[in-house]
């Protein structure tokens, strides 16, 4: 059976994929960034944001309270990494502008999910 190589999943089509996509670049990097003895907050930074995209794209692929559930963890774990960017730029382990590039990017996934959840 042959796909065509352009095909793609339902989620990634959606913007919020993308916008999870963006913020999982951003987290790691701030997570690549941490360095000793950090190395927790980093860890915990990347599963986190991880967690946002896969969730997402688990709950695409559900319907109904099913669906509903994996949305309502990834919205969580968006919350959970916007806490740990906050940590990490408040002991100065994270740069403005890392802050600043991420946060914009949390606030869109975060309202998304909140919408398709209300629905």
């Amino acid at each position: 059976m042959e796909h065509a190589p352009d095909r793609q999943f339902s989620f990634e089509r959606l913007e919020l994929w993308q916008l999870a996509l963006e913020a999982v670049v951003a987290a790691h990097e701030i997570a690549d960034g941490l360095g000793r003895p950090y190395g927790a907050l980093g860890d915990q930074l990347r599963r986190a944001s991880t967690s946002i995209g896969a969730n997402i794209a688990e709950g695409v692929g559900k319907e109904g309270a099913d669906q509903q559930r994996f949305f309502r963890i990834a919205r969580g774990s968006t919350y959970e990494t916007a806490a740990l960017v906050e940590m990490a730029a408040r002991i100065g382990r994270a740069a403005l502008r890392q802050r600043a590039r991420i946060r914009p990017l949390l606030l869109s996934v975060a309202a998304i999910l909140t919408t398709l959840i209300r629905r």
